[in-house]
């Protein structure tokens, strides 16, 4: 397996990460480094950008820009299809778990109250 060198921190990874692991740059693939085009995942044109979460090659028409909420306010990212779909799976979830939240917490409050009734 032949090795890359990150450009920003210099430290030496597999060809194969597409992100380095010490100071998150965007490393080159082989076919970028090669010279050739990279490809969209989805129907095989010339691609543009990149998926801000999976790193995957994609057209203009297919990735979407996204709004992930963060600690402290929202940003933005373009994500392809697949990480679009599995991102609003999350938030679906999130939201049911914050609609239930309010009911374990008084059911626990009132097994609370019962316990220390029952301990007098």
């Amino acid at each position: 397996m032949s090795e890359y060198r990150c450009q920003e921190c210099f430290l030496l990874l597999p060809s194969a990460d597409a992100i380095c692991p010490e100071c998150g740059d965007l490393l080159e693939t082989e076919a970028e480094a090669a010279g050739e085009n990279p490809i969209c995942y989805a129907c095989g044109t010339t691609a543009t950008t990149r998926c801000q979460c999976c790193n995957t090659y994609s057209c203009v028409r297919h990735v979407e820009s996204m709004k992930i909420g963060v600690y402290r306010g929202v940003v933005h990212e373009l994500r392809c299809k697949t990480c679009r779909e599995s991102a609003g799976k999350l938030a679906e979830e999130v939201l049911q778990m914050q609609r239930v939240f309010p009911y374990v917490m008084v059911a626990i409050v009132v097994i609370c109250f019962v316990l220390i009734a029952l301990s007098r």
